[in-house]
């Protein structure tokens, strides 16, 4: 199945946000946390927060109206979607 380069380029957009919000999760893990109590959890509200919007962002780039297929291919099918 062939995408056109503005899928790809949505995909490559999704990517660069989920590799930024990476840094910002080790900023809040080496910088914030350290000023919440422990008990709050603030790095797990906040990964699971950040997860939850880089599913729903690479779920809708990648499989657009088929999204409720995506959860039935193979990594290599996933791979031949976003080329």
């Amino acid at each position: 199945m062939a995408t056109d380069g503005g899928d790809s380029d949505n995909f490559l957009a999704v990517l660069n946000g989920t590799t930024a919000l990476l840094g910002d999760t080790n900023f809040v893990q080496t910088e914030m946390l350290p000023c919440f109590p422990g008990d709050w959890d603030v790095g797990i509200l906040w990964v699971s927060a950040m997860s939850k919007v880089c599913c729903d962002n690479l779920l809708n780039t990648i499989g657009g109206q088929d999204a409720n297929r995506i959860y039935n291919l193979s990594v290599g099918n996933m791979m031949n979607l976003i080329k």
